[in-house]
């Protein structure tokens, strides 16, 4: 029986239920309809089908469906037509980016469908494609990456992601759809992780002042800059003793009160670096915007170094 009144993502009557892609929305080289559950109609190639399906190898070893749409063999699914779109296009080469699965994984019960089909291959390939995302996509949207990792059991995913969730104050964390796929023990750890990686931070402080802009005192027994001529401060690293201009000490006891509020540890706030430039400029003309920066990108990487230490906990 062929059941074919209206276009590939239409109902009986004509009106669309859901946008069909390409390759999925026209019959040219198909040998296979798809039908959804929202009567959606995706024209696929049986032989890509049953490669990546065993489900579906052994449904359509013997013989094809009876029922027919443009005259090509017809196959009912209960998924909805955004799940079987999203697994088609995991079955076809290069026909989904990671930036379109944030946007879909949430969404619809994708891992769920793939297991069911027994789609191993695509499941891999799902795995690949948002291990290739690229990492200012995993920076825009570090937790609902991590939930979808930890939802899917990517623990090193998961592990990498945590990570960049340091760069965004606790307090501005997004209600993200997302969270909805992993339990409370899954985001007290992401929070916990947050809370000791910001206890690590402190302990990179004291020693950050010897790769910045100071000096040792000079031979001579005065603590000035031989720039300037500013009187040095006095820096508690311990041994040796080393001096440096007020705004060096100012800088890192503003860093280490905004770690201590926990509102990020991951980097330095934009604010507080445009302050120690101007300072920096203002009281030396020998410490350059360029040496402070090289300054704060030292702290940075140290900062990241301890928290590299610090691992979440994921059972």
């Amino acid at each position: 029986m062929d059941t074919s009144p209206g276009p590939s993502g239409a109902s009986p009557s004509g009106i669309p239920q859901h946008p069909i892609p390409a390759p999925f929305d026209v019959s040219d080289e198909a040998d296979l309809v798809i039908q959804t559950s929202d009567n959606a109609h995706l024209f696929v190639l049986k032989a890509l089908l049953v490669y990546n399906s065993e489900f579906f190898r052994n449904v359509l070893a013997d013989s094809l469906p009876s029922e027919s749409y443009q005259n090509l063999p017809l196959l009912p699914v209960a998924e909805s037509s955004r799940t079987m779109i999203t697994v088609m296009q995991l079955c076809y080469p290069n026909h989904i980016s990671p930036a379109e699965m944030v946007d879909i994984i949430a969404a619809v019960p994708l891992m769920q469908t793939l297991r069911k089909y027994i789609m191993e291959k695509a499941e891999r390939r799902l795995l690949d494609v948002v291990q290739a995302a690229d990492t200012d996509l995993l920076k825009k949207y570090p937790l609902r990456w991590f939930a979808i990792a930890r939802s899917y059991g990517w623990d090193n995913l998961a592990r990498k992601v945590a990570k960049l969730t340091l760069r965004i104050p606790l307090s501005e964390w997004e209600r993200a759809e997302e969270l909805r796929l992993i339990n409370a023990l899954d985001y007290h750890s992401l929070v916990d992780y947050f809370k000791r990686s910001g206890q690590a931070v402190p302990r990179v402080v004291t020693p950050a002042l010897e790769i910045g802009p100071i000096y040792s005192p000079p031979t001579d027994g005065y603590q000035r800059c031989p720039n300037c001529k500013e009187t040095l401060r006095q820096m508690n690293t311990g041994t040796p003793t080393v001096w440096g201009h007020a705004w060096v000490q100012d800088y890192l006891n503003q860093s280490q009160t905004m770690i201590g509020q926990w509102r990020s540890v991951g980097c330095l706030d934009q604010g507080l670096q445009d302050v120690i430039f101007e300072k920096a400029v203002k009281s030396c003309g020998s410490q350059t915007a360029g040496v402070v920066r090289r300054m704060l990108e030292l702290l940075e990487n140290a900062i990241d170094r301890e928290i590299s230490k610090v691992e979440i906990v994921l059972d």
